[in-house]
């Protein structure tokens, strides 16, 4: 009996011709395949020289997947899934972000209450003031009671006792307000509440009777140091909140925040975008090589600007010099890693270190921020910490550990890129939470005179 030949697809026999040419040229030369439809992994010994970038990754390769397969290969494990993923997930991250800072960040400052204008109380100043301005209106609420006693001897008629009994309503409005359930006090609140106290000191003053002052003056001046020290007290009190110098600054831009947040969707997206589908064919590759490259410059200049803005906002001179420089030195890097004579993967630590160069420029204005002792401490330490992150990721890019130690072990699972993907989302979110402490501290510390000097150099 004769048996029938099965007769094989077009797609199958072209895929057969393909990895028989690959398999039988191992110098790099791959043949222009068709689409490929079937989900195939290849050895690196077996894919064309434009795929062969890190010779410790021995498996786990896609050729020529169509469009369609690329995508889907998102949810297939090979040696560019931890790729996809870390940089995916991260892009989602930012988009969270984004929207939240849209959403919930007021212009007018952190205020989580009420979007109107108002100043956040440190916390070891509003204690100080609980504590001392509690026992100074405690006190004076005491004796209170003791002056409508003095009224009577005096047989005292008029609105004095009201008065009295005003002053003893205000203080007890202002000791609510400092000390009761908000750590945010509006400046208006404040300085109505003072101005109320005032007057009514001045009235409680003019009331009392001119004919018995000799006759008890030593309880007069009892009375009066008392009120003196309730206006000097809640004058304080209201002059330590930026109110008339609040006016200044008091609509902050949050357009830098949503220009680095932009930067880094744009940044994790591209390379996502890469790693998903450069794999289609050389043509791709490169083209999609460049999108991950203008990524990363992007990614520079954005860190840049938002910590430039804010941190040099009162020496306008500086502030355009740095955002200029934090926007073209990116935009050079990027010229020369799309250099013809760049190109390649033998040029990968080339570029690396092209994109490192123009990171670390950050580093000169982050150097000054700290000589003019400018910035919320806890913010430059931040992007201190982000930095170390994007250096300790490049070095794992750079070394290709673990896998040139251990070679086919991390074809799949944490090979240098992938661990070199973590360190950059990493840095960007600590990177984002220091400009959010930037945000902050620029809120509450408006331009000096000394600043309003300094505005251009002194050459």
């Amino acid at each position: 009996m004769r048996l029938r030949r099965r007769r094989s697809s077009p797609d199958l026999r072209a895929l057969q011709q393909t990895l028989a040419a690959g398999a039988a040229d191992t110098t790099g030369a791959w043949p222009r395949a068709a689409k490929v439809r079937q989900f195939l992994l290849h050895q690196y010994s077996q894919v064309p020289a434009w795929l062969r970038d890190n010779p410790y990754i021995q498996g786990g390769y896609r050729v020529h997947f169509s469009w369609r397969l690329c995508l889907q290969s998102i949810f297939r494990l090979h040696n560019e899934t931890l790729n996809v993923w870390t940089h995916l997930i991260g892009f989602f991250i930012f988009v969270l972000l984004m929207i939240s800072m849209v959403s919930t960040v007021s212009p007018y400052g952190f205020d989580y209450f009420h979007l109107d204008r108002t100043v956040e109380v440190s916390s070891e100043r509003l204690a100080r003031y609980r504590q001392h301005f509690s026992q100074m209106v405690d006190s004076i609420r005491i004796r209170i009671p003791s002056w409508f006693e003095i009224s009577k001897r005096l047989s005292v008629t008029g609105p004095t006792a009201v008065y009295l009994d005003a002053l003893r309503e205000k203080l007890t409005a202002i000791k609510d307000a400092v000390t009761g359930w908000c750590d945010h006090c509006s400046v208006r609140d404040i300085d109505r509440m003072r101005n109320s106290l005032t007057e009514t000191v001045d009235n409680i003053c003019e009331s009392l009777p001119t004919d018995a002052v000799d006759s008890v003056r030593h309880l007069l001046l009892e009375i009066g140091s008392f009120l003196k020290a309730v206006r000097a007290e809640a004058a304080q009190f209201a002059a330590e909140f930026p109110n008339a110098s609040f006016d200044a600054i008091a609509f902050l831009p949050r357009w830098p925040l949503a220009v680095f947040l932009g930067a880094a969707m744009a940044c994790l997206l591209f390379s996502t975008i890469f790693h998903i589908f450069y794999c289609r064919s050389e043509q791709a590759c490169t083209l999609l090589q460049q999108l991950d490259f203008a990524g990363i410059c992007i990614m520079i200049a954005g860190s840049m600007v938002p910590a430039v803005y804010y941190g040099f906002y009162c020496l306008r001179f500086w502030q355009g010099l740095y955002l200029t420089m934090g926007i073209c030195l990116p935009f050079l890097a990027f010229l020369a890693a799309m250099s013809k004579y760049l190109a390649g993967h033998r040029f990968r630590n080339v570029r690396a270190v092209i994109f490192a160069s123009a990171g670390l420029v950050n580093l000169i204005p982050l150097c000054h921020l700290l000589f003019i002792r400018a910035g919320e401490s806890r913010g430059l330490l931040l992007l201190v910490v982000g930095g170390v992150c994007y250096i300790v990721g490049a070095i794992f890019y750079s070394t290709q550990i673990p896998e040139s130690i251990f070679p086919g072990k991390f074809d799949i699972w944490f090979h240098s890129h992938s661990i070199f993907h973590v360190f950059v989302v990493i840095a960007a979110l600590t990177h984002y939470a220091a400009l959010m402490r930037f945000f902050e501290w620029r809120m509450l510390n408006t331009c000096s005179v000394a600043d309003a000097g300094a505005f251009r150099p002194n050459i």
